[in-house]
């Protein structure tokens, strides 16, 4: 009876214990301002961003004008991406790419030790990451922007078969280079001193060694899906997303790898 009752125990601990290591809380909401909507992977119900509010693989964000949130991949928030208005990203697992832009801009800043050694942002050109920098990546879908204000940023494009370009170019500190969809990356051209100071500023670390109180939900928001020429396309706060688009561009991004 008591070898039975053991094994039941041993049996539970270890549910509990692979359950806890598989669910990830390394990738949160510091703060938000403005309207942001966090949508869940297969989900079509926008919930309204709260602070502390955990973001899983295939999540993704919609930040409206004069709206962003900023987000942490580790727990003392050394390492941090800021998403600005009116852009669309997805939060990733596949190490090294944690974050996908879709449109819009993000900053990211690394001061932690990254897991794998290295942060990935996929866009749609190509994708760009560093081991301990400071870069903007900004995008319309067709046209990436990669601008360095701290140490140096690799950039890879794509090829039109969704497969990254063999040639690896550098972005230096205070230089950017722009790269169109399927082409190669252009040459480097230098930021002024106002865009670099710009950019410092709009990422700004708080208490860094501060720990995050877990909040696993938000408020559901009801989205409106549109009909007809707009089928696929999920109305959030006014702003249309086209979640088909993205869930094809994330299954594409997937079949490369």
């Amino acid at each position: 009876m008591n070898r039975k009752l053991s094994a039941i125990m041993t049996l539970i601990m270890f549910l509990i214990i692979t359950q806890c290591a598989g669910a990830s809380t390394d990738t949160f909401v510091i703060s938000y301002k403005g309207n942001v909507k966090i949508v869940r992977e297969g989900s079509r119900v926008g919930y309204q961003c709260t602070p502390n509010m955990i973001l899983k693989s295939g999540d993704w964000i919609s930040t409206e004008n004069n709206s962003h949130v900023k987000i942490a991949f580790d727990e003392t928030r050394e390492n941090i991406t800021k998403v600005e208005e009116n852009s669309i990203v997805s939060i990733k697992d596949a190490d090294p790419e944690r974050i996908e832009l879709f449109d819009g801009r993000i900053v990211t800043s690394l001061r932690g030790g990254i897991p794998g050694g290295t942060f990935i942002v996929r866009t749609p050109s190509g994708i760009c990451g560093a081991r301990g920098t400071a870069w903007a990546t900004t995008t319309d879908g067709v046209y990436t922007n990669v601008s360095v204000f701290q140490n140096d940023v690799f950039f890879r494009g794509l090829n039109k078969d969704g497969t990254l370009m063999a040639r690896e170019v550098m972005i230096n500190e205070g230089f950017c280079r722009d790269i169109k969809k399927y082409e190669a990356p252009g040459e480097m051209r230098a930021l002024s001193e106002n865009e670099v100071a710009r950019l410092k500023r709009s990422i700004v670390h708080k208490n860094p060694k501060q720990k995050k109180s877990v909040r696993l939900g938000g408020s559901p928001v009801i989205t409106s899906i549109g009909g007809g020429t707009r089928s696929g396309i999920v109305e959030i706060n006014g702003v249309g997303v086209n979640i088909d688009t993205v869930n094809r561009a994330n299954a594409e991004s997937k079949t490369t790898k």
